[in-house]
């Protein structure tokens, strides 16, 4: 059921809870992996969820367990928020969050990644522990893009969809404290 040695792998992480798993059974196509994003259930010893986009390529679990911020390439760059640069040589990607107990899911950004977050991004379920971009409370996310100035940016979004993402202060990388 998983993926086969040697055509992109299987990225994991538990829940902060302990009481599900969220997983990517990557593939590797033109050199970039991504997957089908999954939660597990242990308690139930099965799937209880699986998002609709097919190449989901890094994710991070709530604090609270609840949700999961996930990134997908950009099928649209014209989406690209007007907070952004829109620099046609960088990868674009749509970051969105999936609420377990629902199944919805919804978009918070598109943009262009800044070189710090494309290096963490296929090592998310390795940073899991180590790192958010979540908020303690569960309310916020944190990430770098390029802002419409041209310039790498740390960015704050409301988890809910419903916060525009604003820029707080210049950077390539940045990472939520657990406390």
């Amino acid at each position: 059921r998983f993926a086969p040695a040697g055509t992109g792998g299987f990225l994991f992480s538990p829940s902060p809870n302990g009481k599900m798993m969220a997983y990517i059974e990557a593939e590797r196509v033109n050199g970039k992996v991504s997957g089908v994003l999954h939660v597990w259930s242990f308690a139930e010893n099965k799937d209880v969820g699986t998002v609709k986009e097919n190449s989901t390529i890094g994710f991070y679990w709530s604090p609270d367990s609840s949700r999961i911020a996930y990134f997908t390439p950009a099928l649209d760059t014209k989406k690209v928020n007007g907070a952004f640069a829109q620099i046609g040589s960088l990868p674009e990607v749509t970051l969105r969050v999936l609420d377990v107990s629902s199944g919805n899911t919804w978009p918070i950004a598109t943009f262009p990644l800044t070189q710090g977050l494309l290096s963490t991004l296929p090592y998310t379920d390795q940073y899991q522990r180590s790192q958010t971009i979540w908020s303690p409370n569960s309310r916020y996310l944190l990430f770098t893009a390029y802002t419409n100035k041209g310039v790498p940016g740390i960015f704050v979004a409301g988890a809910s969809g419903n916060v525009r993402p604003s820029v707080i202060a210049e950077g390539d990388s940045a990472v939520w404290s657990w406390k």
